[in-house]
């Protein structure tokens, strides 16, 4: 996934380049993974074809979609590539598949017995242990001529200046967890954001969330408290009703034993 990355990485001596990954669930646990690249001005300049003569027939194959090069208002340039997930499983894997600094994820969902409530989660770590040979294997090293990374790090700048990797994740339901920065979106949910450390070190991520789901809460409940009042109402109407029968009876046994004492014909 980090092929955008690989490619422009000889291109960064003096650029920069911007990944983030935006995770957002839906509210029956199927959802969305956004990764977008930002190339600066610079690098774009640098080279021109850089962005366009990106090859991500591999990714487009595994059902990524793929959105641009778009420019920039800064003169840079965009890439997005985007994929559906089904549940907490197609995530994971979804999450897993993009790699450094991206190191490990694990999305759960939760649901309680008749499927009411939902607690969903996800956790995973951010960081560079093995410094830029965590981006490659032998594969990419042959393609590459050299470790990616190699050349813009031999005059000492530290990665962070030529590069950053965030992680932004957005769950249904109420937070109930997380260790990273929450921020509010325009429709007023929280979403929170984590930035990859590229100093060797790394960071675990945890996010947790509840909600109540679409299966049973939010019409199933309305629908069984007006049950309870449909009956309510019809048991007291029986009442009042037999109620009335038994006293029109009890009146008009009264009529006849009134009129039979007096000696008349009741009708």
């Amino acid at each position: 996934m980090l092929l955008i990355l690989v490619v422009a990485a000889g291109l960064l001596s003096s650029c920069r380049l911007d990944v983030d990954v935006a995770v957002t669930m839906d509210p029956d646990g199927s959802g969305t993974v956004r990764v977008r690249a930002v190339a600066d001005a610079e690098l774009v300049a640098a080279e021109p074809g850089v962005v366009d003569g990106l090859a991500v027939d591999d990714l487009v194959a595994a059902g990524w979609v793929l959105t641009g090069p778009e420019p920039t208002a800064e003169g840079g340039a965009a890439v997005t590539l985007d994929h559906d997930y089904d549940d907490a499983a197609g995530l994971s894997a979804l999450l897993r598949s993009i790699g450094a600094p991206l190191l490990s994820a694990e999305a759960t969902r939760e649901l309680n017995d008749d499927s009411t409530e939902a607690t969903n989660t996800l956790s995973g770590t951010l960081g560079l242990p093995d410094g830029v040979s965590s981006f490659s294997d032998a594969r990419l090293i042959d393609a590459l001529g050299a470790p990616p990374f190699d050349d813009v790090l031999s005059d000492g700048t530290p990665l962070s200046d030529r590069l950053a990797f965030t992680v932004t994740v957005l769950l249904p339901g109420e937070l109930t967890e997380h260790d990273g920065r929450e921020a509010s979106t325009e429709s007023g949910a929280r979403s929170v954001t984590w930035t990859a450390p590229l100093d060797g070190s790394t960071q675990p991520i945890t996010i947790a969330s509840f909600q109540s789901t679409a299966t049973g809460g939010s019409w199933a409940e309305p629908i069984a408290t007006a049950a309870r009042v449909a009956l309510v109402v019809w048991v007291s109407a029986s009442v009042m009703f037999i109620g009335w029968v038994i006293l029109a009876r009890r009146r008009r046994e009264q009529r006849r034993r009134a009129l039979a004492s007096d000696g008349r014909r009741v009708r």
